[in-house]
């Protein structure tokens, strides 16, 4: 850990509570989401505030239906540097299909087609920031299993957001999203994130995606699915990131 700096661990905000008649309800209204999460002066985890969004139940298999044989950038990447950040512009990129890049994320050593060239157990891939307005062009419909205006940004569905896609061992390096408001629905998959304090700023370590290892766990999720929302805020520009383990969402600052 860098000199000065402090890892930090986000609490918990949210109980699980049901109405009269047994139905789950939401822990906060939109308007107390977002001003806990203006006030917040630490990392945060709400619980129970999407179990009802239609995207809740998306998995990687049903959006390669959905967007039909559309091709995505990945960025490809090496596992096991240690400690040499491998940045976006010292990688390699492959544009494939999501259907491709679930076929080479079962380990097939035998495929063909864009990730011929990169051997799972060395390589991972990570298709990050593709927005929504481009990926469903002609399937506007999908915008509206987004639901952020939940958390007190109403008007605010799919068509801002983005989808991230990658597979166990994909990250970002070290960084603080500092321009204005970021809101991260984890959809499917497990992300571990090393989180450092150092002169009041908040920073993410790195951002591994899939954090399971091929076929372990129960489900063998072995990619992560996420769905972003960035934008300005005027009275929010310090703070950085919210992130969400499908009814979980969690912000650090």
């Amino acid at each position: 850990m860098a000199a000065g700096c402090e890892g930090i661990a986000p609490p918990t905000l949210g109980e699980r509570t049901v109405g009269e008649e047994g139905e789950p309800v939401k822990p906060f209204t939109p308007e107390k989401a977002k001003e806990i999460i203006m006030s917040l002066q630490q990392p945060a985890i709400f619980c129970n505030m999407v179990f009802d969004w239609p995207s809740r139940h998306w998995t990687a298999k049903h959006l390669s239906k959905v967007l039909e044989g559309k091709q995505i950038r990945f960025r490809m990447g090496l596992r096991g540097t240690g400690t040499v950040p491998q940045y976006e512009t010292e990688c390699s990129y492959v544009d494939a299909t999501l259907e491709e890049f679930l076929t080479w994320n079962c380990d097939q050593s035998s495929i063909s087609g864009p990730f011929k060239d990169y051997e799972h157990s060395k390589f991972w891939a990570y298709a990050d920031y593709k927005y929504f307005v481009t990926l469903f062009e002609d399937k506007t419909d999908v915008f509206q299993e987004v639901v952020w205006s939940d958390f007190g940004f109403p008007g605010r569905n799919g068509q801002e957001s983005t989808l991230w896609i990658g597979s166990f061992g994909a990250h970002t390096p070290c960084h603080l999203d500092s321009y204005g408001c970021n809101l991260v629905f984890q959809v499917q998959g497990r992300e571990q994130r090393s989180l450092l304090k150092h002169r009041g700023f908040t920073a993410a370590l790195w951002m591994l995606t899939g954090a399971r290892k091929p076929g372990s766990g129960k489900d063998g999720i072995s990619f992560l699915l996420k769905i972003r929302l960035s934008f300005i805020q005027p009275e929010f520009l310090t703070k950085s990131l919210v992130c969400s383990v499908k009814s979980m969402l969690s912000t650090l600052i």
